[in-house]
């Protein structure tokens, strides 16, 4: 039975009591039907912040429930354009399902935590209309000001870091970035039970603590596993989350600051820069809710 169907259930008894019994097959279909009247009320965008350049960054929420989970994709912009496309779709999917998110949920989703390297190489156009194998979109990894997102967060920071065997630019210190401070203060602020951070490209699953173990964090990462086929990497000492197995530090990651605050995230890198593959990472986002639903 819908979860709705409980609001109804005393107006279905009094009215199957002096009708048809098909009465009961209406109340159903009429708490679907408040279902997805009601849902909208429960979907709210809010910005968030702002890019160095001044382009908002946004939440949109959907659902109602005491479990907040929040989603986050564009982490490295123009570079990783699907992360953000999935991101939208979680949304939009939860939105015209909404009988499919359990109401013990609330999902605060951000699409595109770095704008400014979105803009840069779509020029504004939407990504869903932007063809980014006909580009270069490597600048688009970094924020207004060519710093790497994923190396300014307050976790084993150094103002020298990688990617690949490119250093990049780490920012001034931990947070130096309005980007990063913007989701910052947001997690704080909501205090998520756990996280899912969209990158690309890799085809593998990593975890806030992998290389410390961490059990709590990698129950999760194994249930999106489960369910979408994404491998978990098995850490090695400070594994390059980007794609590719290497032996260089990563440092300033969004993993590494949630393992020092205790918060438990998975770090979905998808197969290609290109493709959202919609159906695994659905499948994938609801053993994740599933595992925190359970007791």
């Amino acid at each position: 039975m819908h979860p709705y169907s409980k609001l109804l259930s005393p107006v279905c008894e009094y009215l199957t009591s002096m009708n048809a019994a098909n009465l009961q097959l209406y109340c159903s279909a009429l708490a679907l039907w408040l279902a997805i009247a009601i849902a909208p009320a429960l979907s709210a965008q809010e910005t968030i912040g702002s890019s160095v350049e001044g382009r908002a960054i946004t939440v949109e929420r959907v659902g109602a429930g005491p479990i907040d989970v929040i989603v986050v994709g564009g982490i490295h912009g123009g570079y990783e354009a699907n992360s953000i496309l999935l991101a939208r779709r979680v949304v939009q999917h939860y939105r015209d399902n909404p009988q499919e998110l359990a109401p013990d949920f609330t999902l605060h989703v951000i699409e595109n935590m770095n704008p400014d390297g979105l803009h840069r190489i779509t020029g504004g156009v939407d990504p869903a209309q932007f063809d980014f194998r006909a580009v270069d979109t490597v600048p688009g990894r970094f924020n207004g000001r060519g710093v790497d997102l994923n190396r300014n967060w307050d976790g084993q920071w150094r103002p020298v870091s990688y990617w690949g065997n490119r250093q990049v630019n780490t920012g001034s210190a931990p947070f130096s970035e309005p980007e990063t401070r913007a989701v910052r203060d947001y997690f704080l602020r909501v205090d998520p039970v756990a996280s899912v951070f969209y990158q690309s490209a890799g085809a593998f699953l990593w975890y806030s603590g992998a290389e410390e173990g961490w059990d709590a964090s990698r129950r999760l990462a194994q249930a999106y596993s489960t369910g979408s086929g994404y491998r978990v990497l098995q850490p090695r000492p400070r594994s390059n989350t980007d794609g590719v197995d290497n032996d260089f530090d990563i440092t300033g990651s969004s993993d590494d600051y949630f393992y020092t605050i205790g918060h438990r995230n998975v770090t979905v890198e998808l197969t290609t820069h290109y493709e959202i593959e919609w159906e695994r990472n659905l499948a994938g986002l609801r053993s994740f809710l599933a595992a925190l639903a359970a007791p």
